[in-house]
């Protein structure tokens, strides 16, 4: 468990894929579906424009999160690379059912990507590492 109160693969899922509520909330709906999904249905569901939907959906394939099945009709799947994806998007479920404002202060207290950018800049590393 982090200080947030938020198990450690929420907080680095929220870190390095999840930028926004409205992200979190497309990834979860597409890690529920048993198949490939349309983007526009997703948008439905959530009550969000198919342009964000798509958006979202685009920053989850870049990431490894998804897969897009087919991009004349924008059908997605829930499709994490490695196993350990897998369980924290599931985490980030159980989060998001148990704990929803802790998930919302955790994601809004992310810095900002251009402000990460610039931290990672100066970050020390070893030699070779």
């Amino acid at each position: 468990m982090d200080a947030s109160g938020l198990p450690r693969e929420v907080i680095d899922l929220l870190q390095r894929h999840v930028e926004s509520m409205e992200q979190a909330e497309v990834l979860l709906a597409l890690s529920r579906e048993s198949g490939a999904v349309r983007a526009s249905e997703l948008a439905i569901q959530l009550r969000i424009s198919e342009s964000s939907t798509v958006a979202a959906l685009e920053h989850f394939v870049q990431y490894n999160l998804a897969v897009c099945e087919s991009a004349g009709t924008a059908s997605y799947r829930f499709a994490p690379s490695k196993p350990q994806l897998a369980e924290a998007v599931r985490a980030l479920d159980t989060a998001y059912n148990t704990k929803p404002v802790t998930l919302v202060k955790a994601i809004y207290a992310r810095p900002s990507t251009a402000v990460q950018s610039f931290a990672d800049a100066f970050r020390l590393r070893k030699p070779g590492a």
